[in-house]
């Protein structure tokens, strides 16, 4: 049971809801189809492209300009040697851009869709994108035009005092007013709110409630008149769990809100009643709910539909007894007037189900317009659309036809693992779903995309990027190759390389090639490899991070603490014998100020390491990991980290957050390039 003041709260919204509500509310976080006019059109987003139609096709990944085809050499015991050292162009001295921040994000990765007369609302890993479903034309919101964050991942219409698009994510809720097109900042430290990490955000604008959902803080139910949150949690006996990935306002006789945390689910009232698998619910992976017009409630699941009213009493479809049905996870449902439900599977593929029946009455897969993946499903106002949380932005259904809306982005991901200068002066970036090269000193240069079907790559995903000194260029992820600016030359366990699974390559003072894996260190003269492992005595075999400093290689580990190599002497530091405060090592860099040194990244702090393992620690962040660190030859120091950047210069620290610039609070990489120009990368659900 509920305090006495939670009881209130609930008791007043239910009051409130059953006196105002002469009919239930659409089912799911699908939004009002008579949503007041938005003037979404007059936004003017930063550096964006006009609005362009979106195409009809299915969208494509071809780069602007294609690197040259060759196909890669098979290995041999002899690999194609290294090109000869050619003379470098070199970058330019001044690129001649004007100074200030430049933001790479892509808006195609779609987590949540609303809807208001006639806009679609986009959150995504890269900002918010307002489609004009008449023509296609977009508008692109990031943190340049004011959203409190770039990767959203909840978006709603919301009257609350005013007519309000509200967009979560982890940093808090951005409200835009639709009327004055101000954007205002949400957060813990200015509201009621429990919590940032916004994970869903329900509105029940009829009577000015607003519900959000966070990632670790269960559910805050937020009233605009009385100006009041109220925090529902698990350890209160409110919630199963306080994940909370969905929320349903059920508005039946008693009214409820049905709250999903992936691994459960609660149904909230003054007395909660919860349900997981070990109670009868046929499956606790929800991650989509919607009232039917009969009055059931439906929970798309990783197997299948489950139909439900509350009693504990449950009903599963799929393929096991539904012919043509979606397969995958059902991440999107939506409920119409005649009883029948639409509803899409991870794959995007899409049904119209008849529960009366059992039945996919119609069924669409890999038609033009369709996108290969589906997160989240809407009804907009006679259309029916999808997004896609794997990058190929929304589909839209109109009853005849599907169409694909697509940005064609410069960068083709959210999800940035690494950036490195070559010779000549250009950028490379890995991400998820390939590396992107551009010419820093041309403003007008766009970037040109190598992955597995246009290049050698050895994976689509790429971790680690090494540019030698002869001008080609080394690349790891599942296992590595090797581009020389015409061929390329691959290298694997079949090569002698101690494992496929690449997370760092470096090359010491010898020009030898050190490759970091998840089971051991791959050294490469040029003509084969020796490998250090468990059989040779490497202490610890999970390598994080490579970091050559004179003759020897420091070794960073995931569980192991630090190393330091030199010929075939391991000298280990960790909890037990030093005072390194953590043993997950993620990053190093040449200390400057410690001849033979490094700084180390563990855990959230910065430490400096000298050749005999005397320790100073330079600071302790708030930040549960130092991704990576970079010293510039002034003796700066830029750091990544899951709570920004931070830089030392002039003898103080400051830290960058998103308000500053950066994409997103989670920093993968940092790097300055020979202009000066300093390049923050985001990863994970990250940003560019």
């Amino acid at each position: 049971m509920f305090s006495t003041r939670k009881s209130v709260v609930l008791l007043a919204v239910i009051a409130l809801l059953l006196s105002a509500l002469a009919c239930s509310l659409p089912g799911g976080e699908e939004e009002p189809t008579e949503a007041p006019p938005t003037a979404v059109a007059d936004v003017a987003p930063t550096d964006e492209p006009a609005p362009t139609e979106a195409p009809t096709e299915e969208p494509t990944a071809e780069p602007t300009a294609v690197p040259t085809e060759e196909p890669a050499p098979e290995p041999t015991d002899e690999p194609t040697p290294e090109p000869e050292p050619t003379a470098a162009t070199g970058g330019a001295v001044s690129s001649g851009l004007e100074p200030g921040w430049r933001l790479y994000t892509n808006g195609n990765y779609v987590n949540d869709l609303a809807y208001a007369d006639g806009d679609l609302w986009a959150a995504t890993g890269g900002g918010v994108v307002v489609w004009d479903l008449a023509d296609g034309a977009y508008v692109k919101l990031t943190t340049a035009d004011g959203l409190i964050d770039n990767e959203t991942a909840t978006i709603e219409y919301c009257e609350m005092g005013g007519r309000f698009i509200a967009v979560g994510s982890s940093n808090g809720i951005a409200m835009l007013n639709l009327d004055t097109l101000d954007i205002d900042h949400w957060t813990d430290a200015n509201t009621g709110m429990e919590d940032n990490d916004v994970e869903d955000i329900l509105c029940l604008n009829d009577v000015g409630i607003m519900f959000v959902g966070y990632s670790f803080s269960g559910v805050d139910a937020y009233s605009f008149d009385e100006d009041e949150w109220v925090n529902f949690n698990r350890a209160d006996g409110d919630l199963e769990s306080d994940f909370v990935d969905e929320m349903l306002f059920v508005n039946g006789d008693s009214p409820t809100l049905w709250v999903s945390s992936g691994i459960g689910l609660t149904i909230l009232s003054d007395d909660p009643i919860f349900y997981d698998e070990d109670s009868g619910l046929p499956d606790d992976s929800i991650n989509a709910m919607a009232t039917g017009a009969d009055g059931f409630v439906y929970l798309g699941t990783f197997d299948g539909l489950i139909q439900g009213d509350g009693s504990g009493a449950w009903t599963l479809f799929n393929d096991d007894n539904v012919a043509e049905f979606p397969f995958g996870s059902i991440q999107g449902i939506v409920a119409n007037e005649d009883g029948t439900l639409w509803i899409g599977s991870t794959f995007g593929e899409v049904c119209l189900f008849d529960p009366t029946t059992s039945a996919c009455v119609e069924f669409y897969e890999r038609e033009p317009g369709m996108a290969d993946g589906l997160s989240t499903m809407i009804w907009a106002d006679g259309v029916l659309a999808y997004g896609d949380d794997f990058g190929e932005g929304v589909s839209v259904y109109n009853g005849d036809r599907w169409a694909s809306f697509y940005i064609d982005e410069q960068l083709g991901s959210n999800d940035v693992r690494d950036v490195a200068e070559d010779i000549d002066g250009f950028i490379w970036v890995a991400t998820d779903s390939g590396v992107y090269r551009i010419d820093p000193a041309d403003e007008s240069a766009e970037w040109v995309l190598f992955d597995t079907d246009n290049s050698g790559l050895p994976s689509r995903s790429i971790s680690t990027i090494f540019p030698d000194p002869n001008g080609g260029i080394w690349f790891g992820g599942f296992g590595i190759a090797y581009y020389d600016g015409s061929r390329w030359t691959p290298y694997d366990e079949d090569s002698g390389l101690i494992s496929d699974f690449v997370r760092d390559i470096q090359m010491d003072n010898q020009g030898r090639l050190w490759v970091g894996t998840s089971d051991g260190i791959s050294v490469w003269d040029g003509t084969e490899f020796t490998n250090f492992g468990e059989d040779s005595g490497l202490p610890e075999t999970s390598i994080r991070v490579l970091q050559p400093v004179g003759d020897a290689m420091w070794v960073g580990t995931n569980g192991g603490g630090l190393l330091r190599i030199v010929g075939d002497e391991f000298e280990q530091w960790n909890r037990d014998n030093s005072s390194l405060p953590s043993d997950f090592v993620d990053s190093l860099a040449p200390d400057p100020s410690v001849e033979g040194g490094v700084l180390a990244g563990t855990g959230g702090y910065i430490v400096s390491v000298s050749p005999d393992g005397a320790f100073s620690e330079l600071t302790d962040t708030d930040a549960f990991d130092i991704a990576d660190i970079h010293v510039t030859p002034e003796g700066e120091i830029l750091v990544a980290s899951t709570t920004g950047a931070y830089v030392y210069a002039d003898g103080s620290w400051r830290q960058l957050t998103v308000a500053d610039g950066i994409p997103n609070a989670t920093v993968t990489t940092v790097f300055v390039d020979s202009l000066g120009t300093a390049w923050f990368g985001a990863g994970g659900t990250g940003n560019g």
